[in-house]
């Protein structure tokens, strides 16, 4: 965004009006109102925001101490007590100002206009929820400010946490996301996602995790010992897990709780559930079709197994051990345009787990479930392929360091 680059979004002081503490410390989505305000202008490219508290009668809790520090702020965000707020904006730098409502929070990029270019803003029906002004102006004339001529922002209104925890959930989808992700997967994600932070305040991106893993390990346990029905019960299980998959991602981004740590545990627990599918897959059809799914699941194994453990290296060597997207982002960087860059969206699309376990569980409950060691061997040599080939241009240029589109061995 233009204000990041200029640098103009941080010369803007963010004043944030709440009515008393409590209000400050509401939590939304595992979140305090307060720290979600924090965020944003982080994420907008501002200074860190001083609340405007009626009433202030005692500091932040550990809580709301917690949600600054996840929300990369310096040292204890700054309470001003409304009747002081004259005397803290006379001690400020002369400058722009801008004055919000701390019930109503736009998304980084609206927020990020408003602190590059100070104005007056109102929610779509118009109420106003930020005026513009200097550190020169006193609070009552800061807030008597009104233009018709106000630019309308999309907020989240955080009074209604409900409807809040929905609209913040919905903005965790990522542009990333492939065809079977953005229709099916996403949808249901989102709709587990939003009753566990409205009805489960302590729920972690880490819990939902375990919950992969344990769909896991039934999928596995299906498809080794259940027989023709547990071939049906382990492809519905691992599209089961490629949905869930999305949720933990979604709980983390929405109550800024993404780390290492917990990408990855993300990341060892799709491996994890990955390979158990093939050697699950390899072991079920052998017995229903016989020897010669052996030989072509054996190759599913090895080629997934060599494909997963290079890929690993590769993250570790970008300084990136949670995610394992470095083979997309090399060929989407290396082919931007044309005709390379559509058949680059294809084959990650192609293997892409989303893609492929929604594909086989349709297979396996038609009926046709022989054909999954096949189709998988073609997909698994297509992805070996394509590592191979990217490891020199990997290791004698710039390893990109960002994360989002999951592969055969990435999270959602």
């Amino acid at each position: 965004m233009e204000w990041r680059v200029r640098g103009v979004a941080a010369g803007t002081l963010l004043l944030v009006s709440f009515p008393d503490v409590v209000e400050a410390e509401h939590r939304v989505a595992g979140m305090s109102a307060a720290g979600r305000w924090a965020a944003v202008a982080r994420a907008a490219g501002g200074r860190d925001p001083a609340f405007l508290i009626g009433g202030v009668t005692s500091g932040w809790g550990r809580a709301t101490l917690d949600d600054f520090e996840r929300a990369g702020v310096s040292g204890m965000a700054l309470q001003i007590d409304a009747t002081a707020v004259d005397t803290f904006l006379a001690s400020q730098p002369l400058g722009p100002l801008l004055l919000a409502d701390g019930r109503y929070l736009p998304d980084a990029e609206a927020l990020g206009a408003l602190l590059a270019e100070p104005r007056i803003a109102a929610t779509s029906d118009g109420a106003p929820v930020i005026a513009s002004g200097t550190t020169t102006m006193s609070l009552p004339t800061l807030t008597a400010t009104h233009s018709a001529s106000a630019v309308a922002v999309p907020v989240t209104d955080l009074a209604c946490p409900a409807d809040a925890v929905r609209r913040l959930v919905r903005a965790t989808a990522k542009p990333s996301d492939g065809v079977v992700s953005r229709w099916i997967n996403r949808p249901i994600s989102q709709r587990i996602s939003a009753p566990l932070l409205i009805h489960v305040p302590g729920v972690r991106p880490s819990h939902v995790t375990l919950m992969v893993g344990a769909v896991g390990v039934v999928m596995v346990a299906a498809l080794l010992f259940g027989g023709w029905t547990g071939l049906i019960v382990g492809g519905v299980l691992f599209q089961v897990a490629s949905v869930l998959d999305g949720v933990d991602g979604e709980i983390a981004r929405a109550s800024y709780r993404a780390s290492v740590a917990g990408a990855t545990l993300d990341t060892r627990v799709d491996v994890g559930t990955n390979l158990g599918y093939f050697v699950g897959i390899a072991v079920s059809l052998t017995r229903l079709y016989g020897a010669r799914q052996a030989l072509v699941g054996g190759i599913v194994v090895l080629f997934a197994s060599v494909g997963m453990l290079l890929l690993s290296w590769l993250a570790r060597r970008a300084g990136q051990p949670g995610s394992l997207d470095v083979l997309k982002h090399y060929y989407r960087r290396r082919f931007p345009t044309g005709w390379q860059r559509r058949v680059t969206e294809t084959l990650v699309a192609m293997t892409s787990r989303d893609f492929f376990a929604f594909l086989f569980g349709v297979v396996i409950v038609a009926g046709a479930g022989w054909t999954v060691s096949w189709l998988l061997a073609g997909f698994s040599t297509i992805w070996l392929f394509l590592i191979l080939a990217a490891i020199p241009g990997l290791l004698h240029g710039s390893v990109p360091k960002s994360a989002g589109i999951e592969t055969l061995a990435s999270a959602e």
